[in-house]
Order: structure tokens, then C-alpha cells, then sequence
């Protein structure tokens, strides 16, 4: 028995549930994405999941809201949630279902029997409904198989560019720094100047000569 975690609530308010190693991969693929879909109804639901799940939601598995997705933003998410070996398909009305879009792992996670045979519709390029229709969406060539390992190297890339702003910023504000001093210097002698031109008459020439040994 995988280790599986409350993740929050669907938009029913039924917890939602998954393994480390799907919600990690979930992760992934919406930070890929660049927004979070809206979970209708999570994994490892038992007898709480809706009756069309059947039991491929006995596992990992998600539901996702679709009615408040531009069409462009659900072309980026069969792509994007396939990309990162996800078997995904939206569901429509005319199949018997509410818009929505069905999304199982392989058994790189810990899905149920069901969704395992899913899965396998997925690879054989099949719609995973109980009628075998053939898939209708955009499948990546190969196909993934499961998620994709995070690139070290990218990583140390993005810690070089922190390192490398700081140290801009750190130079940058050691100018600001230097120039607020030569100002305040500048300030200095000139009050200087005019103190000892008031207090004891002395003449520019001689002003030039004192202060010359002063200055920097």
C-alpha cells in the first residue's frame, strides 16, 4: 500500500487524495502548465467517487473542471499533462458525461485496476471508454510513459542567474554607496571653504592651498 496524502478538497468539498509520486508529477505538469486546473474529483475515493468513475478512481486519479478553461488552455493541457506521462482525455456530453477531463497515471504511480486499463487504451491509441473508440486527441510521439526527470543543470542555471543578480545588485548599490560619499565630500569642503573665508578673510588662493592637502 503506497503512501497517500490529503492534498485539499475538489470544488465538492471531498477530500482530495493522492501518492507522493502523482502529486509530485501533478506538480510538475501544472507549474509546466502555468495555472492549476480545478480538481472536480480526486483519487482513492472508495464508495465516495460519482458512479461513472467506475473504479478508476479507486487510485490515483483526477477529474478536472473544464468549463472555465479557454479552448487554447485546454489544448495546453492535453499537451502539457501528456508530456509528462499522464493518460488524459476530455470527457464530453455526447459520451454520457458532464464536461470534464479524465486524467490516470501508469504504474509509474499507484493507479487501480481500472485505470491501469485505461492506461493501456491510452498506449494503444484508444479512447479508454468501454466502447474502444480510438483516441482523439493530440498524442506525443513517443509517447511518455512517465514523467519526465527534472534536469539538474537547469536547476544549477537558475541558482547561477540568482547568484549572478545579487552580486549585480550587491555592485550597483556599492556605486550608489560610493557616489553618495563623494557628494557628502563635496558638501564638506565647500561648507568648509566658506567658513574659513567668513571666520578668517582668507583669500581663494589660500583656501586652494589648505584645502588641497585635505582632499582625497
Amino acid at each position: 500500500m503506497p503512501t497517500v496524502i490529503q492534498r485539499g478538497f475538489d470544488s465538492s468539498g471531498r477530500a482530495i487524495k493522492a501518492s507522493v509520486a502523482f502529486w509530485t508529477a501533478w506538480d510538475d505538469a501544472c507549474e509546466a502548465l502555468g495555472f492549476t486546473p480545478t480538481i472536480v474529483q480526486g483519487g482513492w475515493v472508495g464508495d465516495g467517487g460519482a458512479s461513472a468513475s467506475a473504479d478508476t478512481h479507486d487510485g490515483d486519479a483526477l477529474d478536472l473542471r473544464l468549463w472555465d478553461r479557454t479552448e487554447d488552455e485546454r489544448r495546453q493541457m492535453v499537451r502539457t499533462l501528456r508530456s509528462h506521462g499522464f493518460a488524459y482525455w476530455e470527457r464530453y456530453e455526447s459520451q454520457g458525461f458532464d464536461l470534464h477531463a479524465h486524467l490516470v497515471p501508469g504504474p509509474w504511480a499507484h493507479p487501480s485496476p481500472g485505470a491501469l486499463r485505461q492506461w493501456q487504451a491510452y498506449l494503444d491509441s484508444r479512447d479508454g471508454l468501454a466502447g474502444n473508440a480510438a483516441d482523439y486527441h493530440w498524442r506525443p510521439d513517443p509517447i511518455v510513459t512517465e514523467p519526465p526527470e527534472e534536469d539538474p543543470m537547469a536547476d544549477y542555471a537558475e541558482q547561477l542567474d540568482r547568484i549572478e543578480k545579487k552580486v549585480a545588485d550587491l555592485a550597483a548599490a556599492e556605486v550608489e554607496r560610493d557616489k553618495a560619499d563623494k557628494d557628502r565630500e563635496r558638501r564638506l569642503f565647500a561648507n568648509l571653504r566658506v567658513i574659513l573665508k567668513e571666520r578668517f578673510g582668507s583669500t581663494d588662493a589660500e583656501l586652494d592651498e589648505i584645502l588641497g592637502h585635505l582632499e582625497p
